[in-house]
Order: structure tokens, then C-alpha cells, then sequence
């Protein structure tokens, strides 16, 4: 059982929360796949306690239309849950690596898919189910690979991932997990690494661009801030919409100088009434343009 309706239209780059309830005590492992003419797209959820949950996106090379199947395993096999047809158009920007893409674990922030080579990046998290001691982070390409670990107490890590690898191809990045025997908990199939970009000092003030940021904290509780710059003045709004695309609230509607601007949202509709948790998305609207970010409500 969903904890929300699957979409069948998505957006590649697009964060999927996959969450719900299995009754037969015999599943271990829920696969979500996605099935084209050419080629498929397979994504397991481990189960624990009864639950599964991650988030998963689909790289802006796979637009296009697949049948999407749900399959239940258990040690003495499969069986097929569902099936639905699912189109998928081709989404903009920088795709990141969901909080929750990674089996039984929440990380503190979304990760890159893009890196450059040598770069150090800070990864912290929570574990969500289980009681494993430590975590190891491989980043695989060819015979080029690194292995990061890092201990976990009391449910919570923190460490380093050093990108320690050549640039000019792709590479996995997998996580894995250690209670007395290991367990994969996922993998990113195309992380590319680049050359390091050498900044050009220019004491020359740059104008101010479009921009809207991402909200603080997120995920929150009682109240997040949200902030947005222009480049120019002119009419700007700033409204919320659930995840299915109906708008529940307007932070801002009206007329604004150049510059960066700051909104602080409580968690409540147009009316005032409190809003259930889950994922939302904030637009900003200008007459030129248009962007959009999600954020994660907490009861």
C-alpha cells in the first residue's frame, strides 16, 4: 500500500518519493521498473519493519515512455504487484542526488552528480532503520576506485568523500553498509568528474541575477525562509504548490526593486490552516522568468 498515488507523468532530474506499507511479512525487497523498447531502469527498496521508502530520479538522457512495474520479492521469489504506463519529459538544470535516494539512509543534503576531480565533499546523515556501525562510500570507474568509510554512532555519521579519481569519464558512486555482514544499499550509475575550475579574480561587481534559493531549513517544522533575488525590478510572485500541482499558498505578489528578498513561511495555506507533511514545491514567477525548488514539511 502507496503512502501517496504514483504519478505517471514525470520530469527527468524530477525527485520520486517512493514510500508504503507491505502486509506480507515474507517481502524483503520492492523493485520499481521502468521498461522502454531499448532498455529498462531498475530501482530496489529494501524493506524494513514492514516499510519502504526512497527517493529515486530518472538522469535527463531518459525522457521518454515507459510501462512501470512493481515487483515484490521474497526468498522464495517474485510476483508482480502492478504495472502502469508512465511518460517521462525532458526536465532542465542541474540534477541532485535526493536525501533519501540511498536505502534506510537520510542524508543531511542533496548530493551533485557533477564533481571536480580532487574535490572534497562533506556527507552527514542519519540511518533510518537498522543498527549498522559503519558505512563505506565507493566511487568506481574502470580500475580506478576509492573507498570511504565512515562510523556510524548512534544512528548518525559524518565524514568526507574525497573525489580522488581522473577526469573524462563516468563513474558509480555505491553505498554499502556494515552490521556483521554487508548490505548495498544503492548506487548512483553516472557521476561525472571534471577538471578543476580556476577562478579569473575580477574586482569588477557582477549584477545581480534571477535566482531563487533554496529554503532554510529544509526539511522544517513550524517555519522556513525562503529567499529569492532579481536582477532587475519589476512584478514577481512566490506561491506553493503540492506535489500534484495544486497551489495552496502565495508568499508574495507584487511589484519589487533589484536585489535579494526574504519570505518566511509557516507551514499554512491561504486560509491559515496548518498543512499535512510531505513535499512541496515554491515557484517564483516573473514576467521573463520562471523557477521552481521543493521542500519537505515536517509535522
Amino acid at each position: 500500500r502507496f503512502d501517496h498515488p504514483l504519478l505517471t507523468n514525470l520530469v527527468t532530474g524530477q525527485e520520486i518519493a517512493l514510500s508504503g506499507t507491505i502486509e506480507d511479512s515474507w517481502v524483503h525487497m520492492v523493485y520499481f521498473i521502468f521498461a522502454s523498447v531499448d532498455f529498462s531502469i531498475r530501482y530496489s527498496i529494501l524493506v524494513g519493519s514492514g516499510r519502504f521508502e526512497r527517493s529515486i530520479f530518472l538522469p535527463h538522457a531518459e525522457a521518454g515512455d515507459y510501462e512501470l512495474e512493481v515487483v515484490l520479492e521474497t526468498l522464495s521469489g517474485s510476483r508482480l504487484a502492478g504495472r502502469a504506463s508512465v511518460s517521462v519529459t525532458q526536465g532542465q538544470g542541474e540534477v541532485m542526488i535526493p536525501t533519501t535516494y540511498f536505502n534506510f539512509v537520510r542524508l543531511d543534503t542533496p548530493l551533485p552528480m557533477r564533481y571536480e576531480t580532487g574535490q572534497r565533499v562533506e556527507v552527514g546523515g542519519n540511518l533510518t532503520f537498522g543498527s549498522f556501525t559503519d558505512l563505506t562510500f565507493v566511487v568506481r570507474g574502470g580500475d580506478e576506485r576509492i573507498v570511504q568509510d565512515m562510523r556510524v554512532d548512534d544512528g548518525r555519521f559524518d565524514g568526507v568523500l574525497g573525489i580522488d579519481v581522473p577526469v573524462g569519464r563516468n563513474y558509480i558512486l555505491e553505498l554499502w553498509a556494515w552490521d556483521g555482514d554487508w548490505l548495498y544499499l544503492g548506487a548512483v550509475p553516472e557521476i561525472e568528474v571534471g577538471p578543476v575550475m580556476t577562478a579569473i579574480v575580477d574586482d569588477t561587481p557582477l549584477p545581480l541575477a534571477f535566482s531563487l534559493y533554496q529554503n532554510q531549513p529544509n526539511p522544517f517544522n513550524a517555519r522556513t525562509i525562503i529567499q529569492f533575488a532579481l536582477g532587475k525590478p519589476g512584478h514577481a510572485s512566490l506561491e506553493v504548490y503540492t506535489i500534484t500541482g495544486q497551489r495552496v499558498a502565495t508568499l508574495a505578489a507584487g511589484w519589487y526593486p533589484a536585489g535579494v528578498h526574504s519570505v518566511v513561511w509557516d507551514g499554512r495555506d491561504t486560509h491559515g490552516v496548518p498543512l499535512a507533511s510531505g513535499t512541496y514545491l515554491y515557484r517564483l514567477v516573473t514576467p521573463a522568468k520562471t523557477a521552481n525548488r521543493k521542500m519537505l514539511l515536517l509535522e
